[in-house]
């Protein structure tokens, strides 16, 4: 029979926190799992996850990661990648001098915090945003490694942009002293304007919400 590894088994138990089922096995004293496939089980559960995730151990050696994240390390950097290969290898060859700080995060991690950042990433083309999610991985309050979850955020984060720019051209045709602007529903009932509608019709906004627009345009404008 094969085993899980302590830091397979803590990684399995803080899935199983965030409410991901996992199925109900047997532990030996030394707090093992005995299992005939264990890493097809330990596979099995993280291939449910939206997004790449990866566990790495103290000296940053991958321990477990989903398709998704082999996908995207042969997507942005060209390389095959195996348990037990370094995380920082792709970078090393690719990108060396981000190495320092993914240290620094992966660090953070194995010292026990907790935390989560957006990262905009430029070395990819195009340019394309990440959510990035870090979680030690603990067992009887000894850290075993760090679980890291990233999410591909960048069409999320266009929309955003879009509708901050839809926004913003908004409220410069809106406050053009030079423009009238009345806004009003499919039946032809004003419900706003601008101060310049208001004072070329001489009313106040709550005056315009008691007029019918079509009094003030012609019908086949409506």
């Amino acid at each position: 029979m094969q085993k899980l590894t302590k830091a397979q088994l803590s990684f399995l138990h803080s899935l199983n926190n965030k409410s991901q089922k996992i199925a109900v096995i047997m532990t030996t004293e030394e707090n093992e799992i005995m299992l005939s496939s264990p890493e097809q089980i330990l596979l099995a559960v993280i291939e449910n996850f939206d997004g790449v995730i990866y566990t790495l151990d103290h000296n940053f050696c991958l321990t477990a990661f989903n398709s998704e994240f082999r996908k995207e390390i042969q997507n942005i950097f060209g390389q095959q990648i195996e348990i037990g290969d370094s995380v920082l290898q792709p970078l090393l060859e690719k990108h060396e001098a981000d190495v320092p700080r993914w240290k620094e995060f992966y660090g953070r991690g194995l010292k026990g915090e907790r935390f989560r950042f957006e990262r905009k990433i430029e070395y990819i083309s195009p340019a394309s945003y990440w959510d990035f999610s870090f979680t030690p991985i603990m067992f009887q309050e000894q850290i075993l490694g760090v679980a890291c979850h990233v999410r591909n955020i960048t069409e999320e984060r266009k929309k955003e942009l879009e509708h901050k720019q839809a926004q913003e051209l908004f409220k410069l045709i809106a406050e053009n002293p030079l423009l009238g602007i009345v806004w009003a529903t499919p039946e032809g009932n004003m419900i706003n304007a601008n101060d310049t509608f208001c004072k070329i019709l001489e009313s106040t906004i709550e005056d315009l919400r008691e007029i019918y627009y079509g009094d003030y345009t012609f019908a086949e404008d409506l």
